[in-house]
This record gives structure tokens, C-alpha cells and sequence, in this order.
């Protein structure tokens, strides 16, 4: 997704189907990897609103009936 200071970034969301934990682990795992010295891309937080999701097709998760 590019954000407003023109980069692109990877973006997950807390309501993905693969459930909330899974943030949770990559985090964990990308905070170790640096502790241990491992080079890898720098995790961190941001918020999107609603309307962000709403209005980006992209973003709309359809799940089976």
C-alpha cells in the first residue's frame, strides 16, 4: 500500500481471516530476528480508518457460505 509520504508498505490488518495472533507472532519473530542480530524489514504500528477499508475493493475480504 503506498501511504501519504510516497513509500510503499506491507500493511496487515487485525481483522484478517488468519486470526489477531498472527500479527502477534510476526512481530515477535521480527523483534528476535533483530535481537539476534538478523537484517530484516522493521516492523511498526499504523492506523487506517474505515473509511480506508470501505472505499479499497482491494481490502474487502469475501468468505465462503
Amino acid at each position: 500500500m503506498r501511504c501519504s509520504d510516497g513509500q510503499f508498505y506491507v500493511v496487515k490488518f487485525r481483522n484478517n481471516p488468519q486470526h489477531l495472533r498472527v500479527l502477534t507472532n510476526e512481530m515477535l519473530a521480527t523483534r528476535l530476528a533483530e535481537r539476534a542480530g538478523f537484517a530484516g524489514a522493521p516492523d511498526g504500528s499504523c492506523r487506517g480508518g474505515g473509511m480506508l477499508v470501505e472505499h479499497t475493493t482491494e481490502l474487502s475480504i469475501q468468505f465462503g457460505a
